[in-house]
């Protein structure tokens, strides 16, 4: 359940600083809270759109909600690197 941090830190070897907005599944809030203060992440760049929690998750559905509110907020904030982890897996999306 806290996979996320482990794999970040593999597939993002740069500063986390470096993040913009992060999509994060989270079953539990108390994961969030801990993902975060692993990863020393500020709370306006993590779920800006809520979570999963709040939005809801649709069996089968979780990653393409993930990927479509990350996104759209890059586009919102003309940002460039996005991230989105789930338990055991992370993926980072590079708008060019």
């Amino acid at each position: 359940m806290i996979g996320g941090p482990v794999w970040i830190r593999l597939i993002f070897s740069q500063t986390i600083d470096r993040l913009e907005p992060f999509e994060r599944h989270e079953a539990f809030a108390a994961t969030s809270i801990k993902c975060q203060r692993d990863l020393d992440f500020s709370h306006d760049k993590l779920d800006v759109n809520g979570g999963c929690i709040a939005l809801g998750h649709p069996m089968g559905a979780t990653g393409g909600i993930m990927m479509g509110t990350l996104i759209d907020e890059l586009e919102r904030r003309q940002l460039k690197i996005g991230i989105i982890a789930a338990s055991s897996a992370a993926l980072l999306i590079e708008c060019l």
